[in-house]
């Protein structure tokens, strides 16, 4: 049985689809990687794992995985754990 998407689009088209998907999910897993190391040189390092986890998560995890990271590192719900943080009044 061959599903909706597959039977209305050419194979070109949902080829082009998966690599553009890879592609940015490549790029997010990247970027994490990328501030989570920033993160750990300002010594609030990424929480429960380290940068690699967090980038093999967002790379295999895709957006659930990315929002996670969001959520903890960059939310409200972190919170300061080292002074205030910038451009917060003190």
């Amino acid at each position: 049985m061959e599903g909706l998407l597959q039977s209305k689009l050419p194979e070109w088209a949902l080829i082009t689809i998966a690599c553009a998907a890879l592609l940015l999910n490549i790029l997010f897993a990247l970027g994490v990687l990328r501030d989570a190391h920033r993160l750990h040189d300002k010594d609030r390092g990424p929480m429960f794992v380290g940068p690699n986890v967090w980038f093999f998560g967002v790379l295999f995890g895709s957006f659930l995985m990315l929002a996670l990271y969001w959520l903890i590192h960059h939310s409200s719900l972190r919170g300061t754990t080292s002074g205030s943080a910038p451009g917060a009044s003190a």
